[in-house]
């Protein structure tokens, strides 16, 4: 059973190198000078841990490690590419929290690292906006599709108004994908009837249209540094066994097989192609209320395969 984040973190286990040890150390303790971070060996992980970062090439003997626990910590895996042989080694495995690029010479990007130590030091606070997470200046642009026409006329004009906010035409078009992969996820993938089962998964052919209330909400944010597209919709099932699996799903060709849970039909299919046209995938879930996905791409430096994180959040507010 995945862990609530209710209970808190305190005892943070790190593996990996030893300059890997000490960078993961430092930015913890500029988070919260409470936790308790130790290093360790894969084996030396116990449960009485809350959290675990691990850096590559130590998550394999990790996970065998962590599989023989009676209860498992929260885990955050580091590494330099998210692959087909890496999904299918975290097949399975709950309470993963992240996986988090780690830059040329092994170390941490410390931005996705801050993110996820104080979402989970903060559960109950609201999960932030791209907005928010981006420096003074952005703009917003929101929309509430209720119906597959709706959605597409949204994608429709999504490039056109990235292109007046800057935008490239790589970049509008990369955000065009990603806008159109969740927003049909949040209006098919999304919607259950009064006893908790899926309208909308397996007729995909067909369009669907919504109440007022069960409306997904978009938001495209740009600045000068990136661009980002939230989708929040009101149902709260996304999980993370099948965030993970259709993100892995997409990578199966690069070693590994993942085998992806089609009970939801091709739900969640789109998120390997979001994270493909990006640099970060974010999903925040408040079971039964609500979902968030959020997708970010630098604008910078746009990288391939290399410095993409993706990260999966339970959260109780």
């Amino acid at each position: 059973m995945r862990r609530g984040l209710d209970r808190g973190v305190r005892r943070v286990a790190l593996v990996g190198t030893e300059s890997q040890q000490t960078q993961l150390r430092q930015i913890l303790l500029s988070v919260d000078g409470q936790i308790e971070p130790h290093r360790a060996a894969p084996t030396a992980v116990t449960s009485e841990h809350d959290l675990v970062f691990v850096a590559s090439p130590f998550d394999e003997a990790t996970l065998h490690h962590l599989s023989s626990l009676d209860a498992t910590p929260w885990l955050v895996i580091l590494t330099p590419r998210l692959d087909g042989a890496l999904m299918s080694r975290i097949e399975g495995v709950s309470n993963l929290v992240a996986l988090l690029s780690i830059d040329a010479k092994g170390g941490p990007r410390v931005g996705h690292m801050m993110y996820v130590i104080r979402r989970l030091l903060s559960p109950m606070a609201v999960t932030p906006s791209s907005q928010e997470l981006m420096r003074w200046g952005s703009t917003t642009i929101s929309w509430t599709p209720r119906s597959t026409a709706e959605a597409a006329s949204l994608v429709d004009a999504l490039g056109a108004v990235g292109h007046r906010l800057g935008l490239s035409q790589a970049e509008a078009a990369a955000t065009c994908v990603a806008a159109h992969e969740l927003v049909t996820n949040a209006l098919y993938a999304a919607p259950t009837d009064s006893k908790g089962n899926l309208r909308f998964a397996h007729h995909r052919e067909q369009p669907v249209e919504l109440s007022a209330s069960e409306a997904p909400r978009i938001e495209l944010t740009v600045d000068g540094n990136s661009v980002a597209v939230d989708v929040t919709d009101p149902f709260g099932g996304l999980t993370a066994a099948r965030f993970f699996a259709a993100i892995g799903n997409d990578l199966a060709g690069s070693g590994g097989v993942v085998t992806l849970d089609r009970s939801h039909g091709s739900a969640g299919l789109g998120l390997s192609r979001c994270l493909r046209e990006g640099a970060t995938l974010r999903a925040e879930v408040t079971p039964g209320v609500r979902s968030f996905v959020g997708w970010w791409r630098d604008r910078r430096h746009h990288l391939p395969s290399a410095g993409r994180s993706a990260i999966f959040l339970e959260t109780s507010s």
